[in-house]
């Protein structure tokens, strides 16, 4: 493109898709200063080239963008990562698509742009329905997005249906740090597999780990959930609020038999979580669930398999969700201490306040295993309530031995997952109801 047929030049913030008129487009050409970003880079199908008025020269070929990252990223350049892009306007004879180019539309009037991740839909007319993040603390939106771009050791899911998990409300409020934006979130997606690494039609499930390094300390030692390069699925690789989502074949799991789609996904990580807590509680018989939601409302079931006795901990004035409780088992249920001492507990809750009430309520010996990703500050409490070889401890992510595990088990318990089902567009009074704590069992999105 010469310097006459450059009619504007402009650099803006991330944009909008959904505002797009494609009456009133003209194509433009997006490009992507990656020396000003951490991790952002542009599509692997774009070339760069041209000088720029502020000097500037662009790499001529996307690997040359930063080559580290690119290694980093298995290879794979996300489009919907952009954060930052100058928008060049072409001349009207300018070809539409050529194949050396990122060819993008950009609607007339200044004040509406269409999205960065959105040039798909004008180089491939397949999109997908998706709900996405724009910004920590706003509602998602309804988007169509470009079918997702198939990378090395992935498979291509049709999503069924995806839980709608704490961790979502977390990324969603702004309570976890740096997510990929915009972002589709999502981590309990559970879809028939399309193409890739593996085999067409077989059922899987994607969670929240989504890639690990396989080579730090943690890795080479069992524990992949502690690498410190991984990437979780809905926050900083896209997720399954979408009707198709792109994973790494190696991290999805086989969902078992027996399971309509709605009711497999919160095995995903409300499932997994609660496995994995409910292990670090050892042989514990006595055993409190704090928070009965989507978690505790699962392990409640495998706890009383186990032969434990289970004492169920809800907000106070929770008649519903003490009822809810003891239906699948729980011989107490209430607020406030227990009837007697507990060998152990799980906090599911994110709330601080309820650690040193745990360990008050625990024996000694006792364990409080804390399962969320987040949770409020813990208010300091006196020592005595640690002393006696009490033991307080978290749970961060999952490993993919626990994954195969769970759902191998619970099929055997068997494990009956109660759901209120919400349509996909309906994300945001899904997420609203479990921030408030409306929600009986698990909430999940249905897609299929």
């Amino acid at each position: 493109m010469q310097e006459g047929n450059l009619k504007a030049e402009q650099t803006l913030p991330r944009l909008a898709v959904d505002e797009l008129d494609a009456r009133r487009c003209e194509r433009v050409q997006l490009r992507l200063h990656v020396g000003d970003l951490e991790r952002d880079v542009v599509h692997a199908g774009a070339a760069l080239g041209h000088e720029l008025a502020d000097g500037r020269v662009w790499p001529e070929r996307p690997e040359e963008l930063d080559a580290a990252l690119a290694d980093e990223q298995g290879g794979r350049l996300d489009p919907l990562l952009l954060d930052r892009v100058a928008v060049l306007q072409l001349s009207a004879e300018e070809p539409l698509v050529d194949a050396d180019r990122l060819v993008e539309v950009r609607d007339c009037d200044p004040e509406v742009v269409d999205s960065a991740g959105s040039h798909g839909a004008m180089l491939d007319n397949r999109s997908v329905r998706a709900m996405v993040l724009d910004e920590p603390g706003r509602p998602l939106r309804t988007a169509e997005l470009p079918e997702p771009n198939l990378g090395p050791g992935q498979v291509r899911v049709r999503v069924d249906a995806c839980g709608v998990c704490r961790t979502d409300l977390h990324v969603v409020d702004g309570e976890l740090p740096d997510p990929k934006l915009p972002l589709v979130p999502g981590h309990q997606a559970v879809g028939t597999v399309l193409e890739g690494e593996a085999e067409p039609g077989a059922r899987v499930g994607v969670p929240w780990l989504g890639w690990t390094c396989g080579e730090c300390r943690y890795c080479r030692s069992g524990r992949e959930n502690l690498c410190d390069f991984a990437r979780f699925t809905g926050y900083q690789v896209d997720g399954g609020y979408a009707e198709q989502i792109v994973a790494d074949g190696r991290f999805c799991l086989s969902v078992p038999e027996g399971y309509p789609d709605e009711q497999a996904a919160p095995l995903l990580c409300a499932g997994l979580i609660g496995f994995r807590s409910l292990r670090f509680t050892g042989d514990a018989e006595r055993l409190g669930l704090y928070g009965f939601g989507a978690s505790a409302h699962i392990i409640c079931q495998v706890a009383r398999w186990q032969g434990r006795r289970v004492f169920a901990f809800t907000r106070p004035g929770d008649e519903e969700g003490q009822e809810f409780a003891r239906s699948l088992g729980a011989e107490w249920a209430g607020s406030g201490q227990p009837p007697e001492k507990l060998d152990a507990a799980i906090i599911f809750a994110p709330a601080g306040e309820l650690v040193p009430a745990a360990l008050a309520a625990v024996a000694k010996g006792g364990v409080v295993v804390c399962a969320g990703i987040h949770m409020s500050d813990i208010p300091s409490f006196p020592y005595e309530l640690l002393w006696g070889e009490r033991v307080l401890r978290s749970v961060a992510n999952l490993t993919r031995a626990d994954g195969e595990e769970f759902l191998a088990l619970a099929p055997r318990v068997p494990v009956r997952t109660e759901v209120e089902v919400f349509p996909l567009e309906q994300a945001n009074e899904a997420l609203q109801r479990l921030r408030v704590g409306k929600i009986r069992g698990a909430a999940v999105l249905r897609l299929g």
